[in-house]
Parts: structure tokens; C-alpha cells; sequence
């Protein structure tokens, strides 16, 4: 399961290939062995969102959870890139009167959400008038990132800074857990407003991988490792939400298989049972119609979509049947390379 080249996806209109999507991906042992590399393993990747369950590690690691009386839904709002649905704003908005701030400190800005039907309810409702920062996607890992700065006793009107102490700290959490320190390579800034290093694929993997077998690691790290993932699956809903991928899938499989998706055409995929890590990224920044068939081709190659329930469940978005607006099937999506082509 190697190969330089990188995956392709085809999107088939009748016979004819109307459009492609190129993808670079890693899967990795639980020892670090390569289990399938596709594409350039030294390509240095912006995570985007996929990233937050390791920008959330230092903020569960440095004690702030308890000390504030948070807990699993909190940790899991900060993995998220949610709905902004009612049950998503209220937490973020509980949470910040837990530490003691409100709405206007969170920096990352209010957009329309995910979610089409929820979008059209903002619309509807005049709420895309008054956006807030309850209304990102990202707000509970704004929430997270306040949450540390107050418990550091660190100011939070710059805490999105590059060089504020928990974008510091952030840093080095990650720089650790990838075997790569981030200043190597340029810093860029999230949708959000905040900083997104860039990695190289190997080592993206290699830090998920740790995130995902922690026993090697210091018992405060392993341990918030440990409680990341155990929250992340206990709470999936809280991960997107209505009819979004992550969600769905974390839940069909019953919290074995923990996925997130970012923007530009990022993924990431953690099946706990076996220790397994997997990151995908597609060339032109491609998301759902490209990543989700590549995961589930993926995850069946490795036979984890068992039983077929979990299969049953995802298949709208991992093959997905390409119909006109009269509802007629004009087309299909595959996946080619590296002997992959018989579990499309």
C-alpha cells in the first residue's frame, strides 16, 4: 500500500470523467510503522481544523478543565468544528461565564453555519444579522484557548498572539508530539484569526498517533490524551452536529473511529481499537465530495467499517451517487490507486 503518487479521485459523469481530485495520504501503526503512504510524506500541510484535538492538549493538560469546573462537553466543543446549533452556542456560552468572560472576548468572529438547514433557520431568523462569536464554528476552541490564558494568569485581549503564552504553549505541545519544531516552517492564521502551523504529512501523523497511543507519554500528557478522545466519542454531537460527517461516523462506529475534518481539503481519522492513525489532503483543497470516499475506501481496505450498520450509515457520503435536481443518476465517485480500486 505505497506509492509516490497520490490518490485519485473521479467524479463520472455517464462514462466520462468530468472532474479529479488528487489526495496525499498517510496511514500509521500503532508502533509507527507506515502502514500506506500515497503522495509526498514530507508535504508540509495547514491542518486547519483538523488540528484542534492537539491545540487543545496543552489546555486540558495544564489542569485548567478541573479548575474551572468543566468538563467532557466542554473538552469536546473545543475538538469541534460545530453547527452552531442552539446546544453548541449554549455550552460556549455557559463556559465563558465559567471563567469568568463573556461573548465579546472570543476573537474568531460569527459566520453562517455548516449546516444548510441551520443556515437558513440564521437567515430566516435575522441572527445572520447579529453574528457573535457563538456563532463560529470554532468557538469552543476559542473557548479552550481563553480558558488556559486565565488560568496561566496570562492576558486574554492578545491571546491569539503568536507570542502570547498559550500560542507558546500550543506550539511546543505540538512541536513535541510531532517530532518537528514548528518554527521551522512559516506560521500561517486560521479562518478563525488563530495561528495554524504547518507540518509536514509524516509528522501530522506521528503527532496524532501519539494523541492516539499515549502510553509512552508523560502521565499528565497521556492522561489528557486519554481524555480528549474519551470525550470527543462520548459527546460526537458536539463535534458537528446535524447530518455532518465527523459526527455520523464517530457514532456509527461507536466512538472507535474518530474523525475531523478542515478546511482545504484536510482529514483526519484515529480507529482506537488497533492504534491506528490516518491524515488525508487533497491538492486543491477539495472537502467532502473528495475526502469522504477516500476514507471510507480506506477503511475498508483496513476492515474497520464492520459491522455493515456502520458502513450502511456512511455510505451517502463515502460513495455517493451523483443526481441530477430531478433525482435521476447521472454519475459516480472513485478512487484509484495502489491496489485500492477493489474497495471503492
Amino acid at each position: 500500500m505505497n506509492a509516490n503518487t497520490p490518490l485519485k479521485i473521479n467524479l463520472y459523469r455517464g462514462g466520462t470523467v468530468e472532474s479529479s481530485h488528487l489526495a496525499h495520504c498517510m496511514i500509521m501503526g500503532r508502533g509507527g510503522e507506515i502502514i500506506g503512504s500515497w503522495g509526498d510524506e514530507s508535504r508540509l500541510i495547514s491542518p486547519r481544523s483538523s488540528l484542534k484535538a492537539l491545540q487543545a492538549l496543552s489546555f486540558v493538560e495544564s489542569g485548567a478543565v478541573d479548575a474551572f469546573g468543566l468538563g467532557d462537553e466542554e473538552i469536546a466543543l473545543a475538538c469541534a468544528s460545530h453547527n452552531a446549533e442552539p446546544v453548541h452556542m449554549e455550552i460556549a456560552e455557559r463556559w465563558l461565564t465559567k471563567i469568568g468572560l463573556g461573548v465579546k472576548d472570543l476573537q474568531c468572529g460569527g459566520h453562517l453555519s455548516i449546516n444548510v438547514e441551520r443556515a437558513h433557520e440564521m437567515i430566516r431568523t435575522g441572527e445572520n444579522l447579529k453574528f457573535t462569536g457563538l456563532h463560529s464554528d470554532c468557538s469552543g476552541k476559542h473557548c479552550g484557548m481563553l480558558s488556559a490564558a486565565r488560568h496561566m494568569g496570562a492576558p486574554v485581549g492578545n491571546y491569539l498572539a503568536f507570542d502570547h503564552p498559550v500560542q507558546r504553549r500550543i506550539f511546543e505541545t505540538i512541536s513535541e508530539m510531532a517530532d518537528y519544531e514548528i518554527a521551522r516552517s512559516s506560521c500561517g492564521t486560521d479562518g478563525c484569526s488563530a495561528p495554524n502551523p504547518a507540518l509536514p504529512l509524516r509528522n501530522l501523523t506521528l503527532a496524532f498517533l501519539r494523541l492516539a497511543n499515549p502510553d509512552g507519554l508523560p502521565p499528565a500528557r497521556a492522561a489528557a490524551c486519554r481524555r480528549i478522545l474519551d470525550a470527543i466519542a462520548g459527546h460526537s454531537y458536539l463535534i458537528g452536529g446535524k447530518d455532518r460527517f465527523d459526527t455520523i461516523l464517530i457514532e456509527s462506529t461507536k466512538g472507535n473511529v474518530i474523525g475531523k475534518i478542515g478546511a482545504e481539503g484536510n482529514y483526519m481519522a484515529i480507529i482506537r481499537d488497533r492504534g491506528i492513525v490516518l491524515y488525508m489532503k487533497t491538492e486543491d483543497g477539495a472537502l467532502e465530495r473528495a475526502l469522504c470516499p477516500v476514507l471510507g475506501v480506506l477503511l475498508r481496505k483496513l476492515d474497520v467499517l464492520n459491522p455493515a450498520a456502520a458502513d450502511a450509515a456512511l455510505e451517502r457520503f463515502t460513495r455517493p451517487v451523483l443526481k441530477n435536481w430531478k433525482g435521476v443518476e447521472i454519475g459516480k465517485v472513485t478512487v484509484t490507486g495502489a491496489g485500492l480500486e477493489n474497495h471503492a
